[in-house]
């Protein structure tokens, strides 16, 4: 959240600190309601995973690993704001998203297992 640069008028910074604060009540309950569903969970895991919180920046490009030292700040300030609007829920999104992975890799070899015995039999 952007923080109000201070004039000379007393009345005007307690404006604009009041102001800020009811802004960033009113971010961090949207970011509650985002959370508060699994389809919302999933799109910011989803923003998180794309802003490449969970790998290196690093890349044979100095320029790659600017910009992606760029979306991983992002994506850190994202983690951030879910996590200070309700880390109960940012905790349930990343079970959850462990929960799915596990399930898609037990389809996958589910179907890799049918596929091996299909060949076998012809």
């Amino acid at each position: 959240m952007s923080t109000p640069r201070p004039t000379t008028d007393r009345k005007m910074n307690a404006y604009l600190e009041r102001k800020e604060k009811r802004r960033l009540e009113i971010f961090l309950a949207s970011c509650r309601v985002l959370m508060s569903t699994r389809e919302g969970r999933f799109v910011v895991w989803e923003w998180l995973d794309r802003a490449g919180i969970w790998r290196s920046v690093w890349d044979a490009s100095g320029m790659q690993v600017h910009f992606n030292a760029g979306q991983q700040e992002f994506g850190f300030a994202i983690k951030a704001d879910i996590e200070a609007a309700d880390a109960e829920l940012f905790d349930l999104m990343v079970r959850e998203h462990r929960e799915w992975e596990a399930q898609v890799e037990r389809e996958l070899d589910a179907r890799e297992q049918q596929s091996r015995a299909s060949q076998k039999e012809q």
